[in-house]
């Protein structure tokens, strides 16, 4: 699979995280945006599905932490601050 050829690359970690979070795979999505995000700590776009999974998986108080963190890494960042 691409993700065994690159086990670090964020845009297919991005990708699967998206994929897992939508087909109910919560903590399977999250596990891939935290990967992410250590890679890339100011990537808003990261922050911001982190923090839907995060709410997806009812950890508010954390789900509200990291899209704060998305709104302070991209304060043009409308998607981001409607969640909160």
């Amino acid at each position: 699979t691409v993700l065994e050829q690159t086990p670090n690359d964020a845009p297919t970690m991005t990708l699967l995280s998206q994929l897992a979070l939508r087909s109910g795979k919560t903590d399977e999505g999250i596990a891939f945006l935290q990967k992410v995000v250590a890679q890339q700590p100011a990537s808003a776009e990261a922050l911001l599905h982190l923090g839907i999974g995060e709410l997806q998986a009812g950890e508010r108080e954390r789900g509200l932490a990291t899209l704060k963190a998305a709104v302070k890494a991209d304060p043009s960042s409308k998607q981001a601050a409607y969640q909160i």
